[in-house]
This record gives structure tokens, C-alpha cells and sequence, in this order.
């Protein structure tokens, strides 16, 4: 154990030390996209300034993926494809008031953890990518390149968004509802029995989703009480 210990130690040292590297260059990137402000499906030359960044330290980059001019994936691989582990980034502006919004942040900080953890990718059993993501605040790029298939190389993906705190959760509006539906019936409509302990453990796993979901109290009282009055209706 002590020997995984000093080796991830010693990983992740080297990915800090890297960073601190590349600070300047990563201040110059962010300020250069503040200065060129470009609204969303238009991000050329922020698009073309990430890509010769990301180019010049040894990715393998393609532009254009789907569909989109702006819209690139950028990879570099160690030991091995899988897993690979994607860092997102936005660099489009808002019409009239720019970068508002921090997307010059986002994009400068997924080059940053891109370019750092391709510092030790030689020494992994996989791979890194910075992906840029256009129009985010129009066209929705990500949808996009979700619904292409894009995302399907990848393994996990990060990004952060700039803010006054730093916070790990964050509730945020782009959320999709759940909606849990318990069926009592069989083929064709006809009824089965299913036993009290199998009711029982579905409706205890519901809540305990309930409860931990990152929706406001009057929605989760709302829910809950639903839930019950359906327990109470199906057994007394």
C-alpha cells in the first residue's frame, strides 16, 4: 500500500508542478478569448487558438466533429485508449457583454487540466482529452455532439463554471425530470400478484432517491407524500 501510496503522491505532484507551469500561459489564453469575444457557432479564433495550443503539445486534434466548424476533440494517449477521461471546454461569448458569463475561464482551465494531466499520461493505462464545446449559450454545441455520438470514446467528463465560492454540488436549470412509475399488471392487461417485500423495496429505493435529489423542499415534501399515499392505497 505504501508503495501505491508514493506513486500516486508522486502523480499527482507532478500534475500540480505543471500546472503552476503553465499559469502564465494559461492567464494569457484566458485574456486573449476576454479580449476576442465570439458568440456561439462563430468561435473561430477562439476555436483555432485552443487547437494551437493543444497541437504544439503533442495532441492529436480534429476539428469540425459533428458537424460543427468550431467543435474539436483533442486527445492525447498513454498506455492505453481506455479510460479516457475528457475535460470540457466553452468559449463562446454573449452578444454585446462578451465573456459574462466566464466561458474564457472554462475553456483556459479545461486546457490547463488537459495540457497537465498529459504531463504523466505515459505512465497510465489510458488517455486525456480537451473537448471544445461551441454555443453553449445558443445552440446548445454539447447536445449536439451528444446526440453525434461524441461522447461515446469518452469515459467521464469535467468541467467547471466560474462563480463567487468554490462548491463541489451545484444545483443548476440545465436538470432533466425523473419521473418513477410503479405498475401493478401483467401481459395484456391481466393482473400478477407481486409480494409485499418486492412493493416494499421499490418504494424504499424511490425514496431514498427522493430524499438525496438536489430538487427545492416544496417539491421533495410534494413527491414524498405522493409516494406514501400510493403505498398506503396498494396495502392498507
Amino acid at each position: 500500500m505504501s508503495g501505491l501510496s508514493d506513486y500516486l503522491k508522486r502523480m499527482q505532484d507532478s500534475v500540480v508542478s505543471r500546472v503552476d507551469e503553465l499559469e502564465d500561459a494559461l492567464w494569457e489564453l484566458a485574456l486573449f478569448l476576454h479580449k476576442n469575444p465570439e458568440i456561439g457557432g462563430e468561435e473561430r479564433i477562439s476555436c483555432q487558438k485552443i487547437v494551437e495550443i493543444l497541437s504544439e503539445h503533442g495532441f492529436d486534434v480534429k476539428t469540425g466533429v459533428a458537424g460543427l466548424q468550431t467543435a474539436f476533440v483533442a486527445k492525447a494517449v498513454g498506455r492505453a485508449e481506455r479510460p479516457c477521461v475528457a475535460f470540457l471546454a466553452e468559449y463562446d461569448a454573449l452578444p454585446e457583454i462578451g465573456h459574462a458569463c466566464g466561458h474564457n475561464l472554462i475553456a483556459a482551465a479545461s486546457v490547463g487540466a488537459g495540457l497537465a494531466a498529459a504531463s504523466v499520461i505515459n505512465e497510465l493505462d489510458g488517455s486525456v482529452a480537451v473537448v471544445g464545446t461551441p454555443g453553449e449559450e445558443n445552440i446548445g454545441g454539447k447536445a449536439i455532439m451528444a446526440e453525434a455520438g461524441v461522447f461515446e470514446q469518452f469515459d467521464a467528463a469535467l468541467m467547471f463554471h466560474p462563480s463567487d465560492r468554490n462548491s463541489l454540488d451545484q444545483r443548476l436549470l440545465a436538470l432533466d425530470p425523473v419521473k418513477f412509475t410503479f405498475a401493478v399488471g401483467g401481459k395484456d392487461g391481466v393482473p400478477y400478484p407481486v409480494s409485499k417485500r418486492t412493493y416494499d423495496q421499490a418504494i424504499s429505493f424511490m425514496q431514498q432517491v427522493l430524499e438525496e435529489a438536489e430538487i427545492g423542499r416544496e417539491e421533495k415534501n410534494a413527491a414524498l407524500k405522493r409516494l406514501l399515499s400510493l403505498d398506503r392505497r396498494m396495502y392498507g
